[in-house]
């Protein structure tokens, strides 16, 4: 079935070359035509708006890809501190992975620490 409107904003009706008789019945179950549909107030415009917000709503869609990347690098170095470390205390060895780990997980927890009380302070100051 397709759709015609006439006229932009006027109401929505059926073409003529969907299956109905002239009289609007449908012609093999014998229903009766479908209601005429207006354009309504329902319908939200677009067109002068944006689709998107301007401005970031979440906090997460202010985060940079630099403090995603240090974040994710803090988890991982965490677990391969611990795994590394712990597979070294039950063999007995000594593990440089788990050595070097500590220290990127050292510093990577540094970083995000030290980024999240700017961010902290920024907002304070957005605030005043």
């Amino acid at each position: 079935m397709r759709a015609c409107r006439t006229g932009g904003t006027g109401p929505v009706r059926q073409a003529a070359d969907d299956g109905r008789t002239p009289s609007g019945w449908h012609s093999e179950s014998g229903l009766p035509p479908r209601a005429v549909r207006t354009q309504t107030s329902e319908v939200t415009d677009t067109s002068t708006r944006p689709a998107r917000p301007v401005r970031p709503t979440t906090p997460w869609e202010r985060r940079t890809r630099s403090s995603t990347v240090a974040e994710l690098l803090l988890g991982l170095s965490f677990f391969v501190t611990v795994g590394f470390a712990g597979y070294g205390a039950a063999t007995g060895h000594t593990s440089a992975v788990a050595q070097l780990g500590a220290v990127v997980f050292l510093v990577t927890l540094t970083v995000v620490v030290v980024r999240w009380f700017v961010a902290v302070d920024l907002e304070d100051v957005e605030a005043r």
